[in-house]
């Protein structure tokens, strides 16, 4: 069921349309908003709105794709390791 919730973003309130339970959307949001404040926070010179919006997008895309890539690592670890040990347990059963 399609759900609304409002967000306040850099002054701004918009509603949206989710597909998502209401709660995990303001987490979302939220983290959107500490991710600008943030960037608030470090620039040394006046940006506009959406400079700060892509800033900001782009940090959380950075911290992303490094998450993307540290779990594609370890999946792969696994991966390995689990054919690895079926291997070995099909060569013992092979005995």
């Amino acid at each position: 069921m399609e759900q609304f919730i409002t967000i306040e973003l850099l002054g701004q309130k918009s509603i949206y349309a989710v597909d998502i339970e209401v709660s995990e959307a303001h987490k979302i949001a939220d983290c959107l908003i500490t991710e600008i404040s943030k960037v608030k926070r470090q620039v040394t010179t006046r940006h506009n709105n959406l400079s700060l919006l892509t800033i900001a997008a782009l940090n959380i895309t950075e911290e992303y794709l490094n998450l993307k890539k540290k779990y594609d690592e370890l999946f792969c670890k696994i991966s390995e390791s689990s054919a690895e040990l079926l291997k070995k347990l099909n060569e013992q059963d092979n005995f």
